[in-house]
Order: structure tokens, then sequence, then C-alpha cells
């Protein structure tokens, strides 16, 4: 019985772990012959940073929360002192809770681990939530605050006249400041109502009550006695310190709404008191006011409509936000200017960094960078569509991204498709930018963009042909004469091929879905739906009836309904003769479907509606293919940031999913197995491993260390552990180490 239990133990694992999250991976990228130092972080397009030790190892690493999907972003520090180096580590991804709109870190009990605060519109609340930070196995984590009051929500609150509890309201747009505004040691809160600034002291040390109390009232319902307008860029000021300034003709006081602002203080000029920085929804420029009072009662008396005028001018359509950290280990905090905009705004020159040149008490800021981080990642501005083809005929691999369109001003577009050649070999690939504009696709761009490529051999020629979608639901089509094993020749673009049109952004695959030996269409939409073209002409004449509802094109093939605003973009796999197919969406999960043979009339079997349960933001689109020759598929993920991500999937070339067993598994040895006290896992000298994970059968971490300092073998003590089959994963740099092993 108990041989049986643990082959049946064995069994549920593998089908458990056949689910389980995709292993984020990073290959080499160049472009103008430097090499990446963060090629695969996703892009960033509207990001906010915040310093957090993210491995207690006493240095302040960098965590960036992306507006643009609402995505977390930790980077470990790995710079030296003057030295602005930072390492994209996705494995903390994990520690940080679901968040939306903003997140700021901050210490309010005083521990000197960082919290989080956030705003709490995914819990319909315009109210901020609180997450208390702590570390463990030298690793950050967030437990969620309960303040435990008669408040329904479970969000920061203050008491009204009557002294019934009320959020601290925070607007989604917004970014408030969170910082001890009064300077008496704990964090208070500035949030913009109506085009004043409400200030809410904390009452933690006024009441004696301890930091962990996080107690607020509101204490002046127009702090720095200024007023922004609602119709101009417009920053009015008081004469009277006593006196809230009044507001601009056209603004009504009553109307307690705000088109979106951004705060910042900090003590600029060392008097004690702190200095606030405004950026607005309708303002490219960043205003800095100065203030003229002190801790007890602030007093903005002078303002830089152009911060900073002694230095190059942040300018940042059409919604900037400032941050102040060290970014480059001198101990002296250095400003980020950023885009707080989820559209319409810059898309790559996202983060202006300002070195602090001056003192850690008064700083002076000179201009660095427009794209610091930026620079190190593959951005295509807003979105990426990847696909892979062997463009230049060497037999690997090479990678054609297209794009949304990178920022312009004026409204101007410019998407574009991109050729990265694979540079390395059969099992380590590597990818060079050799034409940022493949075959001039910039110059659609004035009237069309999303431009999603896919390749086939619609002529039966034997080599493969373009077919490239775009926002207005048509196809761009370009066929290959190079011919078969050659590198791709193409002959002029077709635009609106076939007259075929879905609506909004086309997003199409070639794929002999029917087994006819002629190629065929499916494209996803906007609207979520997938459409089925079966091709009506001959082996080398590609012929399509244009209208997706006509039969016997199938409009809404396999009923697949990502919802209305889906964006289904589809990434079709045969695997002999069966199909599945993996669907990006816009809320940016994997959708798997089977059941596809013999059933194009029927419907798809929904497999998995989070598969790999990868976190890459919005709209997400999928490439797949092999990149490595392992045996298993990898899936390139683009994103609305612009960026890329690249995941080992747990699905062979053959179809099923198993357990990844690393191709290098002959260096991972363990003993005893079975095992009952101490497990001995021997590694290759040249092995340095960073993270070992024991997994129960339910695909519960149930052991885990990091940093991890002894050599081979390493020792575990499993003895506490319950009887029963276990797998174990070792990380070293980007690959994984795995094996199982039997507790008896």
């Amino acid at each position: 019985m108990k041989l049986f239990s643990t082959l049946l133990l064995f069994f549920l694992l593998s089908n458990f772990l056949s689910a389980q999250t995709f292993q984020r991976q990073n290959i080499p990228f160049k472009i103008n012959g430097t090499t990446l130092q963060n090629p695969l972080t996703g892009g960033l397009n509207a990001p906010q940073f915040s310093e957090v030790d993210l491995n207690n190892d006493g240095k302040q690493d960098l965590y960036i929360f992306d507006r643009v999907g609402n995505v977390h972003l930790p980077f470990l520090n790995i710079g030296g002192a003057n030295e602005s180096k930072y390492e994209f580590v996705p494995n903390f991804i994990k520690q940080f809770p679901n968040a939306v709109n903003w997140v700021q870190l901050r210490d309010f009990n005083g521990d000197n681990i960082p919290d989080l605060f956030a705003h709490a519109g995914d819990e319909n609340v315009d109210g901020a939530k609180v997450y208390k930070g702590f570390y463990s196995n030298n690793k950050i984590g967030f437990e969620r605050v309960d303040f435990d009051n008669d408040f329904p929500f479970d969000v920061l609150t203050y008491p009204l006249n009557n002294d019934l509890l009320t959020q601290i309201p925070i607007d989604g747009e917004d970014y408030p400041n969170i910082n001890d505004v009064d300077g008496d040691g704990d964090l208070d809160i500035l949030s913009f109502i109506g085009g004043y600034v409400q200030f809410y002291e904390n009452q933690a040390v006024e009441g004696g009550l301890g930091l962990d109390a996080l107690i607020f009232e509101l204490k002046d319902e127009c702090w720095g006695r200024f007023f922004e307008s609602s119709t101009a860029s417009t920053i009015k000021l008081s004469d009277d310190i006593d006196m809230c300034a009044e507001p601009l003709v056209g603004d009504e006081v009553e109307d307690r709404s705000h088109p979106g602002s951004t705060l910042l203080t900090f003590d600029e000029d060392g008097d004690g008191d702190v200095e606030i920085m405004i950026g607005d929804s309708g303002n490219p420029f960043i205003t800095r006011l100065s203030n003229g009072g002190d801790t007890d009662l602030a007093f903005m008396t002078d303002q830089d409509p152009n911060f900073p005028d002694y230095d190059m001018t942040a300018f940042v359509p059409f919604f900037p936000a400032t941050f102040y950290l060290d970014l480059n280990n001198d101990n002296k905090k250095d400003l980020i200017v950023s885009p707080s905009s989820l559209n319409i705004t810059e898309n790559t020159h996202v983060a202006w960094l300002y070195q602090n040149t001056g003192t850690a008490n008064v700083p002076i800021f000179e201009f660095q960078q427009s794209d610091f981080l930026v620079e190190e990642m593959l951005d295509f501005g807003t979105n990426a569509y990847p696909s892979f083809a062997d463009v230049t005929g060497d037999g690997l691999l090479d990678l054609v991204v297209g794009n949304n369109t990178f920022y312009k001003p004026g409204g101007e577009k410019d998407a574009r498709l991109l050729l990265f050649e694979n540079i390395g070999n059969a099992t380590n690939p590597s990818f060079d930018l050799i034409d940022d504009n493949w075959l001039d696709f910039k110059q659609f761009s004035e009237s069309n963009i999303n431009f999603s490529p896919t390749f086939g051999d619609l002529d039966n020629d034997g080599d493969l042909d373009l077919v490239v979608g775009h926002n207005f639901g048509g196809l761009f089509f370009s066929e290959n004469e190079g011919g078969a094993g050659n590198p791709m020749v193409f002959n002029d673009i077709e635009f609106d091929w076939q007259q075929i049109n879905v609506g909004q952004n086309s997003y199409p695959q070639i794929v002999d879905l029917n087994r006819d030996g002629l190629m065929d269409l499916v494209i996803g939409e906007k609207q979520g739906n997938l459409n089925y073209f079966p091709n009506q002409g001959t082996f080398t004449e590609p012929v399509f009836i244009s209208d997706p509802s006509t039969a016997p094109n199938i409009s809404k093939l396999g009923n697949v309904d990502l919802g209305i605003l889906g964006n289904s973009i589809p990434a079709v796999l045969g695997f002999g003769d069966e199909f599945k197919i993996v669907i990006g969406s816009e809320n940016g999960t994997l959708h798997l479907y089977d059941n596809i043979e013999n059933n194009l009339d029927g419907d798809f079997n929904l497999v998995n509606n989070n598969f790999g349960k990868i976190e890459e933001g919005v709209q997400v689109a999928p490439a797949i293919a092999d990149l490595n020759n392992d045996g298993f598929l990898d899936a390139l993920l683009g994103n609305r940031r612009g960026g890329l991500a690249l995941y080992e999937s747990n699905m062979k070339i053959d179809g099923t999913t198993s357990i990844k067993e690393s191709i290098i598994s002959e260096l991972i040895n363990i003993a005893p197995n079975p095992v009952q006290n101490e497990l001995k896992i021997r590694l290759d000298e040249d092995t340095s491993p960073e993270l070992i994970q024991i997994l129960d059968v339910f695909g519960k971490v149930v052991f885990e260390e990091l940093n991890i300092e002894q050599k081979s073998p390493i020792v575990l003590n499993v003895n506490g552990l319950p009887d029963g089959a276990y797998f174990i994963r070792i990380q070293e740099s980007n690959r994984f180490l795995s094996s199982k092993f039997l507790k008896m």
C-alpha cells in the first residue's frame, strides 16, 4: 500500500507541476554592438521608483511599479560607489502584493524595513491600503495591515466632524505624497482635492501611540496656501500665510474633482521644512514650490514652473511625476522624472535622471539622461508583437517585432517592424538588432499602427511569406521569393490584402487548420474572438473570402470569447495530428485551448485560462518556439509597455506537458533517495546556486533558501517534512536544475 501511495504521489506531482508557473529566462540581445544589461524586463511606460533592500544585504536596491499593466519590477543594486548599475531579478516579483495605479515603499513603523502603500482601486476604494514589510530567508515580503476599526474597508482613514471614519481620499489618477511632512518622525499624507492640497497628519508621535498606529487627522485643507487650477496648468500662490489662495476665474471650488496631479516633497534648501514638486495631467513640466513657512505651517512663496530652471528642464508630456532616491550609491538622493499617464505620452524616454551634484542636505540636480534603465532594455514604445522565423536562412530562428508606435509629438505615429538576427547557435540563442525599420513598414505608420507580423508558406513554394495585421483590422502581405532554405527576399508589400478585415486590431496566424493542404488564416481581434478564413484557392495561389461572417469563414472560431476588449492574440501550435492554441489577452493572461482537430464548428476546450501564470501586464502577445532545442517550447511575450519577456514553458514539442528537467541534469545529484533526515545535494563545482526550493505534492513551497553560502554538497535537513514525494528546484543565474525525491 505504501508503494502504491508513493507512486500515486509521484503521478499527482508530475501532473500538478505540468500546470505550474513558467520560468522566466534571459538570453543575450545586442543593439548597436552593445549587449543589453536587462533586455527582457518587459519595458517601461509609466514607472514609479522606490528604494528597497530586496535581499536584506544592507544595500538599497530598486523597485519600480509601472502603472501601465500594474506590474512590479525589482532590480538588485550591483553598482559600486558612484555607479548606477542594476540587474533585473524577476524572482522577487512574487514577493509584492497585487496593486493598481500607484505604489510607494516607505518605512512607517521605524524598523528599517520598507512597508508598502498602494492605491485601493482594485477594491473599489479611492484610498490607500498598507502592507507591512518583513524579511523571510533574507527576502523581502509584505503582509496586509488590518486596521480593525469600524470602517467597512481596510484602508487608511480619518475622522469627520461627527467622528465617523472615512477613507483618506486619493484619486487613482493621482500620485500622493507619503512623507514626514511636518518633521516629527512619522509619515503624513498630502493629497489633492479640488485644486487644494489636503494635509493628513499622522498622530502616531503627537499621541504617543507608537509608529505602528497610522492614525490620521485632516489638519489643513489648503496646505501650503496655494491653488492649482483645473482648467490651466497654473499655480496661484497666496500673499498671506493665514489665507488660502483664491481659485482662478473659471474654477469652481465646490467641484471636488481634480484632473490628476503628482506630488513629491523633500527639503531642497536645508532649512528643515519641505518644498513640493507638482506634476499635472495637462502640463509637460514640473512645478517646484519653495516653502517660506516652517514645519508647523507650510507657506509656498516662490515657484519654478519649469523645474529645474538652472539645468535642462524636464519635459514629459503630458503628466510627469517625480521621485527622490539615491541611484548611484553616493549617499545623496537623486531625482527621477517619469510619465504618469497611461497613454498619449512619451513611451521610451520615460526616466529623466538628474544626479545630485550638491550635498545630501542641499541637492543640486544635473541632468544625465532621459532613458535611465530603458537604455539597457528592449523597449519598442507602446506594445510589442514578436514573431519567429529564419529570415537570414542560416537555420536559426530570427526575431521580428512589430509595435504600436514610438512616441512622436503632435499625434504623429512611428510604428515599425524590427529585425533581430539570431547570432547564437542551435542551443544558445543570441539576438542582434540588424534593422530597426525592416521592410520600411514605418512608411505605413501615418495611417496604420499596431503591426503584428506572422510567417507562413501561403503559396506552397517552400519558403515563408509575410502577413502583418494592424489597428484597422486589415492585413499587409508580402511574398517571399527567396526560396526554401535561403535568406528571405520580399516582393512589394500589398496593403489591404484580399480586402480581409476583422474590425480592429488584427492578429494573424498562418496554419492549415482544416488539413486540406492549403494554408489558412486564424486572426484574433480587439473584440476577443478568433476569425477563421479557410483558403479557397490553390496550392500556389491563396484566395480568401474577405467577409469573416460569410461561410465557409467562421467569425467565432471555437466560440473563443475573451471579452469585448479582449484583444485575442493567438499562437497556433501544431503537434502532428493535434492543434493547440495559446491566446494572449488584454488582461495579460495566456489562454490554452485544445479539442480543435475535426472540431472547427464546435467549442474548443479551454484547458487553462491562466496558462503559465505569467505576470507581464496587459495586452500580452505570444510567440512560441523551441529556441534552445531542449525539447520544450519557449514563450516570448510582448506587452503594452512595449517590451519583451521570455519564459521557459513546460510544454514539450510533441504537445504534452511535463516537469522540465534541466538539459544539464547530470550536474545535480541528490542522496539518499528516499531520504529520512538529511538530503545531500551535490553540484558541479562551477555551479553557484542562488535559490533552493522544495515543493510538496500540491506545488506548495515547503522550503526555500536564498543566497546559499554552502558549497557542494549542500545539506538540507528534511526530517520535519511529512512522508511523501517532493520536487526540488535549484536556480543558478538563468537556468534551473530539478529532481524528485521521496521522504520516507
